[in-house]
């Protein structure tokens, strides 16, 4: 899985890979923060900020939870077509690997 992690603003290209194995009884959980280069992603930018420039909700925190899910739903949905993403992919199976050769 790409993603990011933190506590505040979310909002970004994706630069961790978390890898989950299991083997039997036993989960195996790996996170490897900057693990890749990523770029932003121009259309989910675009899904950004139209969403972020709508007058409803008024609550400016319900406007960034449906800013952010829109964002992440593209960010889902364009991220397998970006120069960088068969890069992180080779990354995660080699991540994958070293977690089940324990």
């Amino acid at each position: 899985m790409l993603g990011v992690r933190g506590n505040g603003d979310l909002k970004g290209p994706p630069h961790e890979i978390d890898v989950v194995a299991i083997q039997g009884d036993k989960v195996f959980f790996l996170a490897v923060t900057n693990a890749v280069k990523t770029a932003e992603i121009p259309a989910c930018e675009k899904v950004w900020k139209q969403m972020m420039a709508r007058k409803t909700p008024e609550d400016s925190m319900a406007k960034e939870d449906q800013a952010m899910d829109a964002y992440r739903k593209c960010v889902a949905k364009e991220a397998p077509g970006q120069s960088w993403f068969a890069a992180a992919v080779k990354k995660a199976r080699g991540q994958l690997e070293l977690l089940l050769a324990r």
